[in-house]
């Protein structure tokens, strides 16, 4: 649930970011792009110590609100990474020509260019949905007793006992990442086969 809400509002934050940033395009969206993108670099503990400070008088420690909110400013930079990138490689003359066919902007941003940066996008949702799912230090901090997360329970676990669960999981966690890996694989070596049998 924490995984899945943090990548859903990440990617909307980043894209939203993105596209706002790339529409600007001056000086002045490149020091907002590097400051939106600091908490790639701030040490953990820093941005753990920071997000306590600001959920304790919000009440917000322990909730799931707070782990999401948090979790979803450490993803949201992901996304824009990866939307930013899409966007270079957007032809800005589609968006005008878009316009001059009396299209309105929102019309233009549903239909015109946020298809063509749906990779992008997808992109970041995946890597947003994988940072929260292998947060640990801000989630240590900020969750104590009503909220967890997998990696806060295998952190329980190695700490306080030696549950064979915490083993079970690591050899899932594993074996999901080996099938990912064995299907982008598949995917890679069929596009050279398809593509070759074209030519």
């Amino acid at each position: 649930v924490i995984g899945v809400t943090s990548a859903a509002l990440a990617t909307a934050l980043g894209t939203l970011c993105a596209i706002g940033l790339w529409r600007v395009a001056s000086k002045w969206s490149e020091a907002v792009r590097a400051f939106l993108l600091l908490p790639l670099v701030v040490p953990p503990i820093i941005s753990a110590m920071a997000f306590y400070r600001l959920m304790v008088p919000l009440g917000l420690i322990d909730t799931y609100v707070g782990l999401i909110l948090a979790h979803s400013v450490l993803a949201a930079p992901l996304v824009l990474i990866t939307v930013s990138t899409s966007l270079a490689g957007f032809d800005p003359r589609l968006e005008q020509a878009s316009r001059n066919l009396g299209a309105s902007g929102w019309t233009t941003m549903w239909r015109v260019i946020l298809p063509s940066i749906r990779p992008g996008v997808l992109a970041g949702a995946i890597f947003a949905f994988i940072a929260s799912w292998d947060e640990i230090v801000v989630t240590l901090f900020l969750s104590k007793f009503s909220v967890y997360t997998l990696p806060r329970r295998m952190w329980n676990g190695i700490r306080e006992n030696t549950d064979p669960t915490v083993a079970a999981a690591a050899v899932v966690l594993i074996a999901i990442t080996l099938i990912f890996f064995l299907i982008q694989a598949l995917n890679a070596r069929r596009s050279r086969h398809t593509s070759s049998g074209e030519t």
